[in-house]
């Protein structure tokens, strides 16, 4: 006779641990990526917060930026007004000593006896019109105004002479001397 074992229950208990212990080791993993999860979940959480602020003091920053890049256009643009002004004052300043000085040689250029009735600034040329008690005097501004490097070439338009005796004359000359055209009117 013969023994039989019977090993079907062994390997049934077996078959349970095993069931057991895979069911565990499945949810301990279950647990580990579910905590796992949690935490990355959480920790994107709190970097979306940080990301959140750092995105809002960027955006402040870019504000400030751009109010400061207005501001510094526009102070760019005043400086520039201001400068295109100060070169017109300039150039209006050196016009003015020209007139200046043309207005202290007169007295001096001009004998007693001739008087300035007009004074005329057209397209950069100087036209003055007077009257003179003497031809001679007409002479002597003639002269005076060729010497002087105030004046260029003096070109008498007309000399005529009235019914009481005097004469009247019209000259013109290129202002300021040796230029055509300098835009004073």
């Amino acid at each position: 006779m013969m023994c039989q074992v019977n090993l079907l229950p062994w390997r049934r208990l077996r078959r349970q641990r095993r069931a057991r212990l895979v069911a565990l080791l499945l949810a301990t993993e279950l647990l580990l990526a579910s905590g796992l999860m949690g935490f990355l979940a959480r920790r994107a959480y709190e970097q979306r917060g940080e990301l959140g602020a750092r995105l809002t003091q960027w955006q402040q920053r870019e504000k400030q930026a751009l109010g400061l890049r207005l501001r510094m256009d526009l102070l760019l643009a005043r400086r520039q007004r201001l400068e295109r002004a100060l070169g017109l004052q300039r150039q209006a300043g050196a016009a003015n000593q020209r007139y200046r000085l043309l207005f202290e040689q007169l007295p001096v250029l001009l004998p007693p006896g001739l008087w300035l009735t007009r004074l005329r600034l057209r397209d950069g040329e100087l036209h003055l019109s007077g009257c003179s008690e003497r031809y001679e005097h007409i002479s002597t501004v003639d002269r005076r105004l060729a010497r002087h490097p105030l004046f260029a070439p003096v070109r008498w338009r007309q000399i005529d002479q009235l019914e009481n005796g005097r004469f009247s004359f019209d000259l013109q000359t290129a202002w300021p001397a040796g230029v055509a055209n300098d835009g004073l009117h």
